[in-house]
């Protein structure tokens, strides 16, 4: 990728982050997990008559499923350079639907292997 700020040429170089794609990938598979079984045992519990109990994992998986999509949002936007350790400015890639994260400091774009795109 190539940025021009005024008359400087900076050339970025690409590489694939070590470790968020994986982190991600486990944290969504066991939370998405976690959220089913909540709403089985919800409905386990109000077919049994059940009702208050029922009530109490039919409510926490209702709170669940928004919770975990913005947690995961959120550290989508959030990541860390592995290099530097400084904040990374995150980017959704349209022409090859994967996202991307970008640090100045270090001149690199990080595939964080979230997206379409991402099998080489």
């Amino acid at each position: 990728m190539f940025l021009c700020e005024g008359t400087i040429l900076v050339i970025m170089t690409h590489d694939t982050h070590p470790t968020f794609g994986k982190w991600f990938q486990r944290f969504f598979i066991r939370a998405w997990l976690i959220i089913v079984a909540l709403f089985i045992f919800g409905l386990l519990l109000l077919k049994n008559n059940l009702s208050t109990l029922g009530a109490i994992f039919a409510i926490s998986f209702g709170l669940s499923v928004p919770l975990v999509i913005c947690y995961l949002i959120y550290k989508l936007y959030h990541i860390e350079c592995p290099n530097c350790h400084m904040p990374l400015t995150t980017r959704k890639n349209r022409k090859m639907s994967k996202y991307e994260a970008t640090c100045d400091r270090c001149m690199i774009v990080w595939d964080v292997g979230i997206g379409i795109g991402t099998s080489d």
